[in-house]
């Protein structure tokens, strides 16, 4: 289930009642607000871990009834909110987003926002974090100067609030440079996983039938088949697809076309099986569906960048 965001202009009267509602930035029952103190954070932030990325603040605010913040010159940080329950709002850029369940916003540090909870029966429920540094950027897609909005699957939900748990957890050990690292390695990998690993992409439903509508699933479906041959129009049939929209949505997924990935994933087997088993070029070329063993070297090579025997002289581990 993906959330929703909708994105109007803002008009008028939203901003005048934005403006004119009940107005409480923190101090909500059960919240977790934790700070890092400047004076701590200006000597930890050198440290080559934390320089390019680290947090400044994080925290939960559980039903979070007339919450509202206003920023009128921006945030010196990005900020990172997460809504698990309820729904509320972000103004920007003459712009005003409904931010609902299983959805997130990103806005970028200097932007002039408002955000807040939309409604007194059905506040939102929010993770939220502010983060800086020299790469912190590369974190908020889009350009610059525009809020980022996404959904995020409810099937994320259990990681992703763990994660955020796991940072607050450690932070309130105490504000040691090990655990800022490690809080701060941690909203890296929680970032990730918002997104990019909750990408789906629903144009890849089928348009005529009920076809699968994932690139995982086509994935999975190349996986299920790694020891054959297939065609790209084997791949169009099964996903009810044109060649070429699938390879255009593929491409934009995976940034290969699919036929190069599922080539990809072929050599990574062969990696396997060289690594892991006594089977001879010839029979590991055999097992992934490769009849002429001089074709399959010259795609391994392609793909892997030296060739099979000399990949298996490589010692790993």
């Amino acid at each position: 289930m993906l959330g929703q965001i909708d994105t109007v202009q803002a008009t008028d009267a939203e901003r005048n009642d934005s403006r004119t509602m009940l107005r409480k930035p923190e101090g909500f029952k059960n919240q977790v607000l934790t700070v890092i103190p400047p004076n701590v954070l200006e000597h930890a932030k050198e440290h080559p871990l934390l320089e390019p990325f680290h947090l400044t603040d994080v925290g939960y605010f559980p039903h979070a009834k007339y919450h509202y913040r206003e920023r009128a010159e921006g945030c010196e940080q990005h900020i990172l909110i997460y809504c698990v329950q309820g729904s509320g709002f972000v103004e920007a850029s003459g712009k005003r987003y409904t931010v609902g369940k299983n959805s997130a916003v990103i806005i970028p540090q200097g932007l002039s926002h408002v955000y807040g909870s939309l409604s007194e029966k059905d506040p939102w429920y929010i993770y939220w974090a502010h983060y800086t540094g020299s790469r912190s950027h590369l974190y908020k897609p889009g350009p610059s100067d525009e809020v980022f909005t996404l959904p995020v699957p409810f099937s994320k939900f259990a990681e992703l609030t763990r994660l955020f748990h796991t940072i607050f957890d450690t932070l309130d050990r105490g504000m040691t440079l090990a655990n800022m690292i490690l809080s701060a390695q941690a909203f890296t990998y929680l970032l990730t996983q918002m997104l990019y690993a909750t990408r789906t992409l629903d144009e890849l439903a089928a348009p005529h039938g009920d076809g699968p509508h994932h690139v995982e699933d086509v994935i999975s479906y190349m996986q299920s088949r790694i020891h054959e041959n297939m065609t790209l129009d084997e791949l169009a049939a099964w996903t009810n697809l044109s060649k070429g929209h699938l390879t255009q949505l593929f491409k934009q997924h995976t940034g290969y076309p699919p036929i190069r990935f599922f080539i990809n994933l072929k050599m990574q087997r062969a990696c396997r099986y060289l690594d892991l088993t006594d089977m001879t070029v010839k029979q590991v070329a055999a097992k992934l569906g490769y009849g002429d063993p001089y074709y399959f070297s010259r795609l391994f090579t392609r793909t892997i960048g030296m060739s099979p025997s000399e990949y298996r002289s490589i010692a790993k581990g």
